[in-house]
């Protein structure tokens, strides 16, 4: 898997058959995310990809984020009510059906 807009950390895709997991570990975006906007964090490679977009929810103080992963390949991260500030870390895994 191919990230981007990350100062530190890791995000990898792992896959057991068709299930399909992406880990975020101790991520650090390069710039704040607003509240309500999106960062593409990454490029999911063929047979990693949903079929359809999913989405959980991933910790970042003091912020609340979800991660989406599109049929397209694009692998999301989107700022809620809060924005996603730099130095802080977002820890989470995004599992899913790969097509």
């Amino acid at each position: 898997m191919s990230v981007q807009n990350v100062a530190y950390g890791q995000i990898w895709a792992e896959h057991y058959g068709k299930i399909v997991m992406i880990h975020m570990f101790g991520v650090g975006v390069a710039s704040a995310i607003s509240p309500f906007h999106e960062m593409t964090m990454g490029t999911i490679p063929p047979g990693y990809r949903p079929s359809a977009g999913v989405t959980a929810a991933v910790y970042s103080l003091p912020a609340t984020a979800i991660v989406m992963a599109t049929p397209d390949g694009m692998f999301r991260l989107l700022a809620r009510d809060n924005a996603v500030q730099m130095n802080y870390n977002v820890d989470g895994t995004l599992t899913y059906m790969a097509c």
